[in-house]
């Protein structure tokens, strides 16, 4: 297995099959379902300019477009943005590096958003320096008293009470393989990814930081942020040992 040592391996990884993939992993109404709880634990009047970031193909985007939200999604993979639908009112999808947020999404003299989230994982791909300065830039773009929120399926209390070196599965034509490693004085996974489909194939090797729950609540406060709430799931579920973590932060008036 491969060491991703290029700290940006993300921006090449995932193609058109991965991206079908992880699209059709995920059913309609399971995004429904997050977008409602996402609406819900923002808490941003209706209307509100929400940030996506990195939004993926933009699932939850367009699902918050449909309740009434406008947002902005950015996305460094082309295929991901390609592969999430049509177009929903409201709602801008673009690619851009969710290191480097540009003047529209932090400017310097009025922020922009009443809300904004980093869902399905992603947090932890770049280095922790890149990963507080894009929480940094997040809070610049949010107004006071906004929230944002952060899944983070990979915290440390929930990889590493059921750590898995091998994934292996086959659901609607794709066969799917990640083999893990993990790097103890990095505290990373190091993880080789091969998706095929009808003899296409997306192979790639990733990192991914794990970071504790104590270590993402304290890169948040630094970031600006207080803690608002936090859960283990959508449906109520608490946040504990052995379950993801879900993190509502609230942008501090300062």
């Amino acid at each position: 297995m491969g060491d991703p040592g290029d700290r940006r391996w993300y921006r090449d990884a995932f193609g058109p099959v991965c991206a079908a993939f992880w699209t059709a992993l995920i059913p309609d109404e399971r995004v429904a379902d997050e977008a409602r709880f996402l609406a819900g634990v923002l808490a941003a009047p209706a209307g509100a300019r929400l940030l996506d970031v990195p939004c993926g193909a933009g699932r939850q985007a367009r699902a918050l477009g449909r309740l009434g939200f406008v947002v902005d999604g950015v996305d460094i993979t082309a295929a991901m943005l390609a592969a999430g639908g049509g177009a929903v009112a409201g709602v801008t999808l673009r690619q851009g590096d969710l290191t480097a947020l540009d003047a529209r999404d932090t400017p310097d003299s009025e922020a922009r958003y009443g809300g904004a989230y980093c869902w399905g994982n992603s947090f932890g791909y770049v280095s922790d320096e890149e990963s507080r300065a894009f929480l940094r830039a997040v809070a610049r773009a949010l107004q006071p008293g906004a929230r944002f929120v952060l899944d983070a399926a990979a915290v440390a209390e929930n990889v590493l009470a059921a750590f898995q070196p091998r994934t292996e599965l086959e659901r609607d034509g794709f066969r799917f393989l990640a083999e893990r490693r993990y790097d103890l004085a990095a505290s990373t996974m190091q993880i080789h990814y091969r998706i095929e489909r009808a003899g296409d194939v997306d192979e790639f090797d990733a990192r991914q930081a794990v970071y504790t729950a104590a270590e993402l609540l304290r890169m948040a406060r630094d970031a600006g942020f207080a803690v608002e709430s936090l859960h283990g799931g959508i449906a109520g579920e608490p946040a504990a040992h052995g379950r993801p973590l879900i993190a509502v932060f609230r942008r501090e008036r300062r």
